[in-house]
């Protein structure tokens, strides 16, 4: 019987350097007019019914955010605002009671909603302006909160925007929500907080208070610790 003939393998000589593996693809630009590119040609996708896709965007510095929307209903609401002491978590964290301002070094919850009634820390003989509801055949409307510091003294730590869900003749169903963070101070100091209030492109409210913050809780108590403005 013949032997087998014996097989053997050339392995490839491969010696690549750390140049090889760093150096950019060549680029080839499609010609539209080759067969072959035309074939590997996709062409993008529209979307259905030959309608156009838009992204919605909000720009905050544009006029007509200002402008009033041309038809409101009768329905208001009274934006309320509560603030919750988060530095240390607590199962149920009770609000700051309207006396109460915000501590150096500490970090704070806002919460943003509306309510029938008006918010207990607009102190006025006039009465608190309402939020008008804007008419609409949606049973539930998306509101734009967006809020603001003045100087330093104050950050945020969260998103500078979130949304309220208004259902008809209800409260609010979901709140905006926001983080504070008091610097730490010598002296007490108030920094003004400015809240808007959009629907769609339309600015419907805003408003500005005045924050408390004091070194220690016996720095001094004032009858309102966060009043509006």
């Amino acid at each position: 019987m013949d032997n087998e003939p014996e097989i053997t393998r050339e392995e490839p000589d491969i010696n690549l350097t750390e140049d090889d593996l760093t150096e950019p693809l060549e680029e080839r630009v499609i010609d539209p007019t080759d067969p072959e590119d035309q074939e590997a040609t996709v062409e993008p996708s529209s979307p259905p019914n030959g309608t156009e896709e838009k992204e919605v965007e909000v720009d905050l510095e544009q006029d007509d955010l200002t402008q009033p929307l041309e038809e409101l209903s009768a329905k208001s609401s009274y934006l309320n605002l509560a603030f919750f002491d988060v530095t240390r978590p607590l199962l149920n964290p009770e609000p700051l009671k309207r006396s109460e301002g915000f501590l150096s070094g500490r970090t704070y919850r806002l919460v943003v909603g509306l309510s029938p009634q008006q918010d207990e820390r607009f102190v006025s003989p006039e009465k608190q302006p309402a939020i008008p509801r804007p008419t609409s055949e949606e049973e539930v409307l998306t509101l734009l909160v967006v809020v603001r510091l003045e100087g330093d003294v104050l950050s945020i730590l969260s998103k500078r925007m979130d949304t309220i869900e208004w259902p008809r003749d209800v409260s609010s169903t979901k709140n905006a929500e926001f983080f504070l963070q008091a610097a730490t101070v010598n002296v007490s100091v108030r920094v003004p907080l400015h809240i808007a209030v959009y629907y769609k492109n339309y600015r419907l409210f805003s408003a500005v208070l005045s924050i408390l913050i004091t070194p220690s809780r016996h720095a001094g108590e004032e009858p309102n610790g966060i009043p509006w403005q």
